[in-house]
């Protein structure tokens, strides 16, 4: 599954830019591959292993400096049993249009 999109991605926006793409997911238990999809730099993967229930699945893009991103991505399970998961990753834009965000599948 997928919590991603096509976005143009300048490489100087404005000093508090921010793009953020949100889901509410159901998920089994099971271990997951869970990838960063990121802008010039490529990818970056872990496997994590989820419990069973609802999570909001939310990517960002968040400007640092000209050209500069950091990248996020979060599971925040509904049970508050369970502690948010997150992994990121700092990338560039050359000032175009690139598909981002993050995807998961059981490992």
């Amino acid at each position: 599954m997928y919590n991603a999109r096509n976005q143009y991605i300048a490489s100087r926006p404005t000093p508090d830019a921010r793009s953020c793409i949100n889901r509410h997911i159901y998920l089994a238990a099971d271990w997951y591959a869970w990838r960063l999809s990121g802008l010039e730099s490529g990818t970056s993967e872990r496997d994590i292993y989820l419990a069973t229930g609802w999570y909001q699945w939310q990517d960002c893009l968040t400007y640092s400096s000209p050209g500069d991103y950091y990248q996020t991505s979060q599971l925040d399970p509904d049970d508050p049993a369970y502690e948010t998961a997150s992994q990121f990753n700092w990338d560039y834009s050359t000032g175009r249009t690139y598909y981002w965000g993050s995807w998961m599948i059981p490992a």
